[in-house]
């Protein structure tokens, strides 16, 4: 949080205006994708290569990223690496606000890329990485299967690496 509060006092106002209107920018993109067709019907996304449920589609706050720059600090020195060599992965893309937000605040090395990452973990093909950072989605499999958050969790268990999820506090309580 330190380091993004004095990049940001230093930082030139085109540079800020910049930062902001990205965010807006994919924060709108966003927000009119989920527009409904109609009752019940899926709203409607832009082109992924997995079927996405709207409800799902939220970026994370700048906010929630400033929380835990220290923690991805205290990752990095931990494997002996500068913040700016760590390389952070989050599997589930939305509009790819994540490497803009963690790059403001010297973690430039983000994998968060439009693709489907239960067929890259099927595949065998994750990206090597640090350290897991993600807001996964909560909804529920439609047909009955484990949810995202409890296959993250296998993921992040079974790989051994550090990881950061931001969940809401129900996810904790229904634990």
């Amino acid at each position: 949080v330190a380091a993004l509060k004095a990049k940001w006092k230093t930082m030139p106002k085109a540079e800020k205006a910049r930062l902001v209107k990205e965010d807006k920018t994919a924060r709108a993109a966003s927000k009119k994708a989920r527009v409904v067709k109609g009752e019940g019907a899926a709203a409607a996304l832009p082109k992924y290569p997995f079927q996405p449920n709207p409800d799902d589609h939220c970026e994370t706050s700048p906010a929630a990223y400033r929380d835990i720059a220290p923690l991805l600090e205290l990752v990095a020195k931990r494997l002996g690496k500068a913040a700016e060599a760590l390389e952070i992965y989050d599997p589930y893309f939305c509009s790819g606000a994540v490497k803009r937000h963690l790059a403001a605040l010297g973690f430039p090395r983000v994998y968060n890329e439009c693709e489907d990452f239960y067929a890259r973990l099927a595949a065998g093909e994750t990206p090597e990485h640090d350290v897991i950072v993600s807001n996964p989605p909560y909804s529920e499999d439609a047909e009955g299967g484990e949810n995202h958050i409890a296959r993250l969790l296998r993921f992040c268990v079974k790989g051994g690496k550090p990881f950061i999820l931001n969940m809401p506090e129900y996810v904790a309580s229904a634990a």
